[in-house]
């Protein structure tokens, strides 16, 4: 097969990645929902809003000790030949270490009271549960940047449903723990499955299929040290705001309120997911073969077009509806914040694209800095907010902060697409 009859093919495989990764995201998102709707069913409002800043703690440590190892495979890992397999192990070995130490950090401060249980046995399994999350989160990223990511929706399809089965089981949870236990079990069984499936099968043909290994010499380790330093810093400043959000909530305004903001903030994060599912292969098809960009550019933001008109318009209308099918207080609490999620929405798609384009550029520290403004910015004014506002306050600090970063960064964003649309490769 000649150049010119192989590059059609590469935008079919973004198209046909991309679509995986929202049909996983799309049925995690749909089982989550699902999930919580029904914990409020079984579960006093006090006890789903534990439970949701407990999930949201161990995440938030998770992702810490992951090192944004997720970003770096995704980066390096389609071409780093017959060093495949130890480059993920020592991954997981490495934030493994990381989480459990993260795990004692948080257990032995005050920070842990009125979300993790105290005695030994809850903290261990805590503890366990961040270690479990923080290769869950990892292998995803391994399967995807190894092209085989038919398999991340079939993984998270099982593992949503399982946390639905098994939350009636475990209504009788001691210390109301039942919500917790059905969200992090099947996590265990998908760690041990993927990564069978993984190091038996998919590493070994990946390295088989690689035609240009990279060359492991000084400056490409140098340039990896660099970009998984930067983009680690920049991922952690990026989604702590997402993790704290809910501990703030709890610790301001208590329980209750937890429960009822968890679920708009759920499905803020699933957006973000669904836009991070168009920017990643897009990421993962440039680092096989900078000269489509163009073509590969187009079809994402044609893609993103489609996911944000629609989301948008369903959220902002359907906010009441949506939260009225859990209970009239959850409909009452959280549709303002619902809502002004839902119009935040083209501004977080306009603010992706332009992380995306910062990543296939390799300036990472300049994304560090957006980063950096879009979760201090967000937690700052959200604190400020809360108070006059209620849960409302969150949501006009998400709406304004992604509002002024997405007007910003579009002018440049724009500039970056023309030139790829009539230069001869990726301009930087």
């Amino acid at each position: 097969m000649t150049a010119g009859t192989a590059r059609p093919g590469k935008p079919t495989a973004l198209v046909r990645n991309t679509l995986a990764l929202m049909a996983s995201t799309g049925a995690t998102s749909v089982t989550g929902i699902v999930f919580w709707a029904v914990a409020t069913r079984l579960f006093p409002v006090s006890a789903v809003g534990r439970a949701s800043a407990e999930v949201s703690a161990m995440t938030l440590v998770g992702n810490i000790a992951q090192l944004n190892l997720s970003s770096a495979f995704i980066r390096f890992l389609p071409r780093a030949g017959d060093r495949t397999r130890s480059v993920v192990l020592l991954s997981y070995t490495g934030c493994s270490a990381l989480a459990i130490a993260g795990s004692m950090l948080f257990l032995n401060t005050s920070l842990h009271h009125g979300i993790v249980p105290d005695g030994f046995a809850m903290q261990l399994v805590f503890t366990g549960s961040v270690v479990f999350w923080t290769i869950f989160v990892i292998q995803d990223s391994a399967l995807v940047a190894l092209r085989s990511t038919i398999w991340v929706p079939i993984e998270n399809t099982a593992f949503g449903l399982a946390k639905l089965a098994l939350l009636p089981l475990l209504i009788t949870a001691p210390l109301a723990e039942g919500v917790f236990f059905a969200w992090t079990i099947p996590m265990v069984f998908a760690v041990v499955g993927v990564n069978i499936l993984l190091f038996i099968t998919i590493i070994p043909k990946s390295v088989v299929q690689i035609s240009r290994p990279l060359a492991w010499t000084y400056s490409t380790k140098k340039a990896l040290i660099s970009f998984v330093t930067a983009e680690y810093l920049s991922s952690l400043v990026g989604t702590s705001a997402t993790f704290i959000m809910p501990l703030v909530i709890i610790k301001r305004l208590g329980a209750d309120a937890a429960g009822y903001f968890y679920l708009p903030w759920l499905i803020s994060a699933s957006f973000a997911s669904l836009l991070w599912n168009i920017t990643a292969p897009l990421i993962v098809a440039v680092s096989h073969d900078e000269t489509a960009l163009p073509e590969l550019l187009r079809r994402s933001i044609r893609l993103m077009i489609i996911l944000v008109i629609p989301s948008s318009c369903v959220v902002i209308i359907g906010a009441p509806y949506l939260l009225g099918m859990l209970s009239h207080k959850y409909s009452a609490q959280g549709t303002g914040l619902l809502r002004l999620i839902g119009a935040s929405f083209p501004f977080v798609a306009i603010l992706s694209m332009a992380i995306a384009a910062l990543w296939i550029r390799t300036r990472i520290w300049l994304l560090l800095g957006i980063r950096t403004l879009r979760s201090v910015g967000l937690i700052m004014i959200s604190i400020v907010l809360i108070g006059p506002f209620g849960l409302e306050g969150v949501g006009l600090a998400n709406l304004a902060i992604f509002g002024v970063l997405a007007v910003a960064a579009l002018p440049g964003l724009v500039h970056w697409y023309r030139l790829n649309q009539t230069g001869p490769g990726p301009v930087s």
